[in-house]
């Protein structure tokens, strides 16, 4: 599920760096400029569909703990609190 592109090696040793070599017809024919750019909505994008199973699991997760804390709150027979008290008049 990965992108097509050029993938830059890490130099030997050194896999902090980068190496990236152009290879040309002509020895005259020498690059001036090197541009490098990231474009963040597409790896956002990408991101988003790769682990939008973990932002479900994450929260059912969390809900399941929540549940839990609260029925283990209850069988103790402590008082249960409720975050949010509502009154009725």
């Amino acid at each position: 599920m990965h992108a097509d592109g050029p993938f830059v090696a890490a130099v030997p040793g050194h896999e902090q760096q980068r190496s990236l070599r152009i290879i040309t017809s002509e020895p005259k024919c020498v690059p001036t400029a090197f541009s490098y750019s990231l474009d963040a909505w597409a790896s956002l994008g990408r991101w988003a569909l790769r682990y939008w199973t973990l932002v479900v699991i994450w929260s059912i997760g969390i809900l399941g703990l929540c549940t839990g804390s609260a029925w283990a709150t209850w069988e103790t027979g402590c008082e249960f609190s409720f975050i949010v008290r509502v009154e009725r008049y």
